[in-house]
């Protein structure tokens, strides 16, 4: 599956799926390409899978050994241009266009860099991703921040659910337990100033003039 749009969560639970049971068996796939690397470094092959020098080896075509086509060799006769010979010839030939099994092995290790460039790719893109959404939404591994404070870049975490503070908010938002408790206290929202201060840690002197309500918590209780 390629995604062209961002994943269902069908989608998006087999394609995690795979990559978790890909990831598993990542390490044993390794080793085994690791030890079939160490083997073809250790015993090189001809393309017939003989090994390139000792016994058991081709006949060598070059200097009329055992089951050579040397055409300066007196002593070769009709019964020289065997089958043998003709297999011998075919492997030098072969050897030109390279062993399948180191071809075969060169191809994985390339798969291997391969994806190790594609992931090294998927990491940086996810760096991204999580770059993009810390500008956006600087807090967003946090619990939910209280609006009022993150008006002033300030984060504090909201209590649970959302209010509107008896009406002071034109809609419900998650407010945090210092801007909830003040307009308990004081009936009105605080000011800028005053959240400002409050995020600095500094006391926070309250206008009482500005209290638009005799009883808020009274009035809180009948809105809230």
């Amino acid at each position: 599956m390629k995604p062209r749009t961002i994943p269902t969560a069908e989608q998006w639970a087999e394609l995690r799926a795979s990559a978790l049971a890909l990831a598993a068996a990542t390490p044993a796939l390794v080793e085994t390409l690791g030890r079939i690397v160490d083997t073809c470094r250790a015993h090189p092959s001809t393309p017939d899978g003989y090994p390139a020098h000792g016994e058991g080896g081709p006949p060598n075509l070059t200097t009329g050994g055992d089951g050579a086509l040397d055409p300066d060799d007196d002593e070769a006769g009709p019964t020289d241009d065997t089958s043998t010979e003709r297999a011998a010839l075919a492997r030098v030939l072969g050897r030109q266009l390279g062993d399948p099994l180191d071809r075969a092995t060169i191809a994985a290790c390339a798969d291997l860099a391969a994806a190790l460039s594609f992931l090294a790719g998927l990491e940086r893109k996810v760096a991204d991703i999580g770059r993009l959404r810390a500008a956006r939404d600087p807090w967003q591994d946090r619990p939910t921040a209280c609006a009022l404070m993150a008006e002033v870049g300030h984060y504090e975490a909201a209590l649970v659910g959302t209010t509107t503070l008896g009406d002071l908010l034109a809609d419900e938002q998650p407010v945090g337990r210092w801007c909830y408790d003040f307009a308990r206290r004081l009936g009105r929202l605080p000011t800028e100033d005053e959240r400002r201060a409050h995020a600095d840690g500094k006391r926070v002197r309250v206008d009482v003039t500005r209290n638009a309500i005799d009883d808020p918590i009274a009035y809180l209780g009948k809105h809230s």
